[in-house]
């Protein structure tokens, strides 16, 4: 009897020895088996979300002033006379584009017109400007773009563009030239045309011409080039 109790006490008690080596490596199982599910699951979604189609990240319109998008000069002179780009500002509630050039005609002869080269695809979208303009190829200077014909005082008996060109000397009966006065300082005329264009552009340097009397002169000055993409937020690219 006493030898049956023994036997099972020392039974129980090899049992329980066996029992807690089994406990731990149960643990370190499950705990292996649990890493290896959170691999599997973490590389089935980097999978998926490499097939995803990739987004665009859309960036918000600044709308206003745009000045720091400009390319090229904004500032061009010929024979004395000068075009600046005094300010462009885009109106996102209006969508329009609305452009200054300040245009300076120095002495005589004066600027009788001036052109600015923008592209066709530019002068598609031209709402208005500040003063009468015709669209083409302009015969004198040759370039083709939106011309001005206004002409400037040559401050000379206040002729417009009229290319006359007085050297403060005169002439006596006898033929013989009498030494006048210093000649007047160079007088110049300056005026400020708008340009509205429906739409936001992109800007680079393009042809700018004057004809000034008989002469023709030309330069290179930044206007808009092309229209801005849509990268808008507002078109998902879905189909309607």
């Amino acid at each position: 009897m006493k030898r049956t109790r023994l036997f099972a006490r020392t039974h129980r008690a090899q049992a329980l020895m066996e029992y807690q080596v089994l406990i731990p490596m149960g643990i370190l199982i499950a705990l292996m088996a649990g890493a290896i599910g959170a691999f599997l699951t973490t590389s089935f979604q980097e999978t998926a979300d490499g097939l995803q189609p990739e987004t665009q990240d859309c960036e918000e319109g600044n709308p206003g002033s745009n000045e720091n998008d400009t390319q090229g000069p904004s500032y061009a002179t010929m024979a004395g006379h000068s075009v600046t780009l005094t300010s462009h500002v885009y109106n996102e509630t209006t969508n329009t584009t609305t452009i200054t050039y300040r245009v300076t005609s120095s002495g005589d002869p004066a600027i009788s017109h001036w052109i600015l080269a923008l592209p066709a695809n530019v002068l598609s979208k031209l709402s208005s400007a500040s003063e009468f303009y015709e669209t083409g190829t302009d015969p004198t200077t040759g370039v083709t773009g939106i011309k001005f014909d206004r002409g400037y005082d040559s401050g000379d008996s206040g002729n417009k563009g009229s290319g006359n060109k007085g050297n403060g000397n005169k002439r006596s009966d006898a033929g013989i030239v009498l030494v006048g006065a210093p000649q007047q300082p160079r007088y110049a005329e300056t005026r400020d045309i708008m340009i509205i264009l429906v739409g936001d552009f992109e800007w680079n340097g393009v042809t700018v011409a004057i004809k000034a009397g008989t002469q023709t002169y030309s330069s290179t000055i930044t206007a808009p080039v092309r229209i801005k993409e849509d990268n808008s937020c507002d078109n998902d690219g879905s189909d309607s």
